[in-house]
């Protein structure tokens, strides 16, 4: 009896928010990837069990809002950081550029 009373207290502590967590679908609308892609995601860790997701069921996945909007944040910083490549002009080597009219 003692469990129960536990249980019931830890229940009521934690609160749902049933607006901070989004379907596949739904997930799918606010950052425009596919449903493939977004389980490509949880395939590669790259979505966290516990973190930004958890699963009802085999088939019931939900996201959760806030998390998923903190992970998008590291992503564009983590391509802001990234330098740009730069393509080396490639000649080919039987041409012959100074006497064509190509600028480089």
């Amino acid at each position: 009896m003692n469990n129960f009373n536990e249980n019931s207290k830890l229940k009521e502590s934690f609160e749902f928010d049933v607006d901070e967590y989004l379907t596949v679908k739904e997930l799918c609308g606010v950052i425009k990837y596919s449903p493939r892609s977004i389980y490509n995601l949880i395939c590669q860790k790259k979505l966290i069990y516990g973190k930004h997701y958890i699963k009802l069921s085999h088939k019931k996945i939900l996201f959760k809002k806030s998390a998923i909007q903190e992970w998008i944040k590291e992503q564009i910083c983590l391509v802001i950081e990234r330098k740009p490549i730069k393509k080396a002009l490639k000649l080919h080597p039987k041409r012959d550029f100074e006497s064509s009219n190509l600028k480089i």
